[in-house]
């Protein structure tokens, strides 16, 4: 098998047919003050653990 990479395709690459296209930066600081648009997990804190019932095994 050979190691080396074919880059003839790369070599042919034309980038002055690329489009051209506008950066839009994303403002991540909402996300560390709190304004997620996605709920915090909060669990169920209601749940009654003691109910339970354990799975037993058998040899």
């Amino acid at each position: 098998m050979d190691d080396k990479h074919d880059i003839t395709e790369v070599s042919r690459f034309d980038k002055t047919k690329l489009k051209k296209t506008e950066t839009q930066e994303k403002n991540t600081l909402q996300m560390l003050k709190g304004n997620s648009p996605f709920p915090r997990h909060i669990g169920a804190p209601s749940f009654p653990r003691n109910s339970i019932n354990h799975p037993t095994t058998t040899p």
